[in-house]
This record gives structure tokens, C-alpha cells and sequence, in this order.
């Protein structure tokens, strides 16, 4: 069988063409992920970085694909595979693949982001003393409410020192997501956030019979979490708080018998404490 001047030989491609393919498939990926965040989600401050990262990952992609190609291409001539085709007939299937993998790749985008955000979605995680939640009420801010107390912010390298049940408390934070409370050189709780951001913000805290514990994810993601400590520092409520672009603040507020925590972020609420 001559070959046509229109025909070219598959074998002599295949490790090219599956370079290229995998190449676009994976850069178009990424540049998905990167575009749908900015559209959906909150993206970080360095988010620009992931631009710089596309081409290395697409000259992985090209490097592993040429190496599939070539183990393609030596099966090909090990059985006599007919590798022949029509050079026109060619180009549009390798376009049509290609395409279906940019669609590929960006419905699995998709389900990425919006599974991150159903995961990092407000709403209470835990809440073992069955604590209940109101309405907030500003004419409730009292003269004898107690504010929160700002412990520690980003940058910081120690936090500030609370007094709280005979126990001296500060916070530490490793890889910028792992808080722990300490008294007495005795890690007493431990909370990694490291599923819901890349960095914590700040912390402030409130104590009374309990500890309450405000942080401040990612200050770009707007981003809070609620912790509340029994005395023997049980976690007993944990939320997700609805995402603000204005500093959260929190303050107790003791009428008669009644003690409530409020917080006052975009959507304010109270819980009553006791």
C-alpha cells in the first residue's frame, strides 16, 4: 500500500501529539481552577503565584505524555498496527480530543470549587451543650458587657497571656493553621484549621465559665470560625460563621440570670450561655 502524500504516519506522532494533548489538557485545568475561584470563591492574595505555576505543571504534563506516546508507539510497531491516516482526519480528531478534555477539566474545576465551598459553608459543626442560638439584639449591649480580647495576630510571634480558672493560657501557632492552647508548658486543646484556610488571622477570646475562642481565618476568605471550651477544655460548640468583610467582634452580656455571648459580624446572633 503507497502512501498518500495527505497520510502520515501515526507512530512517528504519537508520542508529540499525546505530549501536546495532556500539555493543553492540564494547563486549561489549572487556569479553570484559577479563573472559577476568582468568579466563586475568595481567592487568597497570592493567588496570582498559580499563573507562574501553569506552565511547569503543562511541561510535566508534555514530559509524561511524550513518555506514554513512545511506550504507545513501540506497541504500535510491535504488533504492525496500521498507523496510517489521513492527515486532515487526524488533526480534527486530535482537536475534538482536546477539546473534550478542556470540558472535562473544567467540569471536575467546577466540582472542585463548589465543593470547597459547600465544605468551608457557614454553619455549626458541633455543639455538644446543645447551646441555642437568637436573634442578636443591640439594646442588649449593657454597661456591664465584656468585649472579647485581641490575642494574637498574623506576624505575631507570641500571643498575649489570659487568666482564665486558675489556668495562665496563651496560644501558639504552627504552620499557620495549627493553634494550640497552652497553660504550664501543657498543650490543652489543639485545633488544626488547616481544612478551611491557609492561614489564621487573629484570635480573640472571652472567658468565663468558658473559652471562647474567635478566629479569624484568611483575612481574604472573610472568614470565621466560633470555638467554645468547657472547663476541662472539651471542644462543646464549633461554627463556621457567615463569611464578612468586616471585623468580627464578640462581648458577653450578664443580665440577672442570663448570660449571652453575642457576636457581631454581617449577620449578628446571639447564644445563650446559661
Amino acid at each position: 500500500m503507497t502512501m498518500d502524500e495527505k497520510d502520515i504516519v501515526l507512530a512517528d506522532i504519537i508520542p508529540m501529539v499525546v505530549a501536546l494533548v495532556l500539555a493543553i489538557v492540564v494547563a486549561s485545568y489549572m487556569l479553570q481552577l484559577i479563573v472559577l475561584e476568582l468568579l466563586i470563591a475568595r481567592p487568597s492574595s497570592t493567588m496570582g503565584v498559580g499563573f507562574i505555576f501553569i506552565p511547569i505543571y503543562a511541561l510535566i504534563a508534555a514530559s509524561v505524555g511524550y513518555f506514554l506516546g513512545y511506550l504507545l508507539k513501540n506497541i504500535a510497531l510491535k504488533y504492525t498496527i496500521h498507523n496510517q491516516i489521513n492527515k486532515v482526519t487526524f488533526i480534527r480528531r486530535i482537536i475534538i480530543v482536546t477539546l473534550f478534555g478542556i470540558i472535562l477539566s473544567g467540569i471536575f474545576a467546577w466540582q472542585q470549587i463548589q465543593s470547597y465551598e459547600k465544605y468551608n459553608a457557614p454553619r455549626i459543626l458541633s455543639n455538644k451543650a446543645h447551646f441555642v442560638k437568637s436573634q442578636y439584639q443591640e439594646e442588649l449591649k449593657l454597661q456591664n458587657s465584656i468585649p472579647s480580647q485581641l490575642i494574637w495576630s498574623h506576624g505575631d510571634i507570641n500571643s498575649s497571656l489570659i487568666q482564665w480558672n486558675n489556668h495562665n493560657l496563651f496560644c501558639e501557632i504552627s504552620n499557620a493553621t495549627n493553634m494550640k492552647i497552652i497553660s504550664d508548658k501543657q498543650v490543652k486543646a489543639v485545633y488544626d484549621f488547616k481544612d478551611y484556610t491557609s492561614y489564621i488571622s487573629k484570635i480573640e477570646i472571652l472567658s468565663n465559665e468558658y473559652l471562647i475562642v474567635l478566629v479569624k481565618l484568611r483575612a481574604t476568605s472573610f472568614r470565621s470560625m466560633l470555638l467554645i471550651y468547657d472547663g476541662n477544655f472539651e471542644l462543646i460548640y464549633e461554627e463556621l460563621l457567615e463569611r464578612c468583610n468586616k471585623s468580627d467582634y464578640m462581648y458577653l452580656i450578664s443580665e440577672q440570670s442570663e448570660e449571652l455571648l453575642s457576636v457581631n459580624s454581617c449577620q449578628p446572633f446571639s447564644i445563650k450561655l446559661k
